[in-house]
């Protein structure tokens, strides 16, 4: 890819507002996860284990996987299990037939029905991505081209080969400006425009706001979502978003110790002053 890493951040179409979108994601709010990775410096030190506590419906969900290196160079394994003994696979290779091309089978099992195939490609400052069933249907393609380090323009389609038509579209621009970046978007076919910016106000400090604008029904409609990121002195993060609905998350991360990370999430919501949680942790990060 051309130039430094803030080309390569903005190379691919999803890359476009991801700083914006991680800063205002929902709090996992109503669910309880445990991950934990495998020992250091032993064989299971790529596998992942995740505990998934449903509190409504009672019930435990574990999945685990572990990713294995393939004789060929570039090409990993992932296997997957979960509590209902379903077996899977992912297969992925990167750089074999073309420098800065990845492919990646997933969702490989007895049943193949679920199965997907995708690819992405790099080609010094655009990234195309293509994705869709392995048994064939709608094909989810992007294009993004990087003019520069700082401005990007990008497109994704849902194309259906049966008909030859786009099912769905969407157009993202990004430009950043300093410790500023701007972003914006036109989808629904047109009848969603989104704006949004975020800010780096100082080293441990950021904010950033979303307004999107509905339109094409009875009435158009206009909602918005804020929110701030900030480093504690205790190295602890705290997160606050707030969206027009009413509802405030707020998001804790401590580490509990080497090694151990805990999230904590609060949900509250200003109409019936209700409130929800959700709590997480990640071991032998």
């Amino acid at each position: 890819l051309v130039n430094d890493a803030h080309r390569r951040e903005m190379t691919y179409f999803e890359a476009l507002g991801e700083a914006l979108r991680d800063l205002l994601e929902p709090a996992a709010v109503g669910a309880t996860k445990v991950t934990t990775k495998g020992p250091k410096n032993s064989a299971l030190a790529d596998a992942d284990v995740t505990v998934d506590v449903n509190g409504a419906a009672r019930a435990i969900a574990v999945d685990a996987k572990q990713t294995f290196e393939l004789p060929i160079d570039g090409v990993k394994l992932v296997a997957k299990a979960n509590h209902h003994g379903d077996l899977s696979a992912d297969v992925v290779a990167s750089g074999l037939a073309l420098s800065g091309l990845d492919v990646a089978v997933e969702g490989l099992a007895r049943d193949t029905a679920n199965a997907t195939i995708g690819a992405k490609l790099a080609i010094d400052s655009v990234g195309i991505t293509a994705d869709s069933a392995l048994a064939g249907g709608d094909i989810v393609a992007s294009a993004c081209y990087a003019f520069d380090d700082n401005t990007a323009l990008g497109a994704k389609a849902t194309v259906s080969p049966s008909s030859g038509g786009l099912a769905d579209w969407t157009l993202a621009a990004q430009r950043r400006d300093g410790p500023t970046t701007l972003s914006a978007a036109l989808s629904d076919g047109g009848n969603t425009v989104a704006l949004g910016v975020t800010s780096e106000l100082d080293a441990k400090t950021t904010a950033g706001l979303e307004a999107k604008l509905a339109m094409g029904g009875e009435r158009n409609s206009l909602s918005y979502a804020l929110g701030v990121s900030k480093t504690l002195q205790s190295g602890d993060t705290m997160r606050v978003v707030h969206s027009n609905h009413g509802d405030t998350d707020v998001t804790y991360t401590t580490t509990l110790c080497e090694g151990a990370i805990a999230t904590g999430c609060l949900r509250m919501a200003s109409k019936g002053h209700h409130y929800k949680t959700g709590f997480s942790v990640a071991m032998g990060q």
